[in-house]
């Protein structure tokens, strides 16, 4: 039985995820990397008032993360109010480490998250990315579904995080701690801080008078480290490659080494930036919503990778919705924070030693092996979409 009710609003043009359009979105995103025998460990959550699932899904990872494997790594796509972000974990040796991913710098959300991280997991690693590369106000659930697939790819990503130089001028500021520390001082940031206070999953990081502690955000600050998109390594250059402005595509192509940065596993960066390069009239209004910042009026070139992107996303999403079954649905949708799944990580005496993706690979689906007669089989099983999240 189709999902009549996803279908009629998994609408290419429309720019806006629920979140059982992401949950799909990101099932048939598991289903296409299994076939090639890739793992994509993405978990879908909500954080609201009434229930933050980012905060109930870290607190039962803190209770089991001594029995998961080691080298355990997966990937959040969270939605918090209106916006979607994205952040890859990983357990190392007892040691958790959270590298955050957000496109369009939404510093208070930003901190929000950081605040639960480091309240449940205070000897975490946290590394974070704001690059600025979303410059339109609707498509950060694109941005934060392609940030996760792209981070998913990039092999033993938080030790090449942890080689990057974070200690880079942002400005007239030696790092990006020090420009935080100053710009919560601002006028702007006492704005940020308004709205952190106003915010009921921080609660107890308020004062007396209600207002959100400084010195303790400052606690939080204090641990990151930032990692500018001018120091990725050229591995990394996919994530950039639906940036919004080409002032920072402009600056990510001088980059030493990005001659020959990819854009995608058959364009380079640069072509395909230019593929995707279209002209539109820029508004004179000056109350039209400003989707390209560094844009004046009149007719400009503008990369439009990200509505590309979203269209893919949610058309191959409407193909494989076509093929669930209610039951196979229900069941995506009720796994989608991915607590099921974590149990899988879990060790055991048997197969501690087997490396993760060979230990749990029937975690999404079977296995497609390499011979001719379960190639045949692995067929099948793509045509009727049988596969569904564990």
């Amino acid at each position: 039985m189709q999902s009549t009710k996803i279908l009629k609003t998994l609408n290419p043009e429309e720019s806006v995820f629920t979140l059982d359009e992401m949950t799909i979105a990101v099932a048939n995103k598991k289903k296409r990397r299994a076939v090639k025998k890739m793992d994509f460990n993405c978990f879908v959550l909500d954080r609201d008032e009434k229930n933050d699932e980012l905060a109930t899904f870290l607190t039962h990872l803190q209770s089991i993360k001594s029995d998961l494997v080691d080298g355990t790594r997966f990937q959040i796509v969270y939605r918090y109010l209106d916006h979607w972000s994205t952040m890859d974990v990983q357990i190392k040796s007892g040691k958790l480490s959270f590298y955050l991913f957000d496109a369009a710098n939404d510093i208070p959300k930003l901190l929000s998250a950081m605040t639960i991280i480091n309240n449940i997991f205070p000897d975490a690693i946290l590394s974070f990315t704001a690059p600025s590369i979303q410059h339109d106000r609707q498509d950060c659930a694109t941005f934060a579904f392609d940030a996760a697939c792209r981070l998913a790819k990039i092999s033993e990503l938080h030790s090449k995080i942890g080689k990057i130089d974070a200690n880079q001028p942002i400005g007239p500021f030696k790092n990006y701690n020090e420009y935080l520390k100053e710009m919560m001082q601002s006028e702007e940031g006492q704005g940020i801080l308004d709205i952190l206070a106003d915010d009921k999953t921080l609660k107890s990081f308020r004062n007396s008078e209600g207002k959100f502690d400084l010195s303790l955000l400052l606690t939080v600050t204090n641990k990151l480290k930032y990692i500018s998109s001018l120091a990725f390594p050229v591995e990394f250059a996919p994530l950039m490659r639906n940036a919004q402005s080409f002032q920072i595509l402009g600056k990510i192509f001088n980059l030493p080494g990005y001659e020959n940065a990819k854009g995608n596993d058959t364009q380079l960066l640069q072509d395909y930036v230019k593929a995707r390069t279209t002209t539109i009239e820029v508004p004179v209004d000056p109350y039209a919503d400003p989707a390209f910042m560094d844009d004046d009026e009149g007719s400009k070139n503008i990369n439009s990778g990200i509505v590309s992107k979203r269209s893919h996303i949610k058309n191959k999403a409407n193909l494989f919705l076509k093929d669930l079954d209610e039951k196979s649905y229900a069941e995506i949708i009720e796994n989608r924070q991915g607590l099921k799944q974590l149990a899988t990580f879990l060790q055991k005496k048997t197969t501690a030693d087997i490396s993760l993706s060979k230990a749990h690979s029937h975690l999404l689906y079977k296995q497609v092996d390499e011979t001719k007669a379960q190639e045949k089989v692995a067929a099948k099983l793509d045509k009727k979409s049988m596969c569904v999240i564990c």
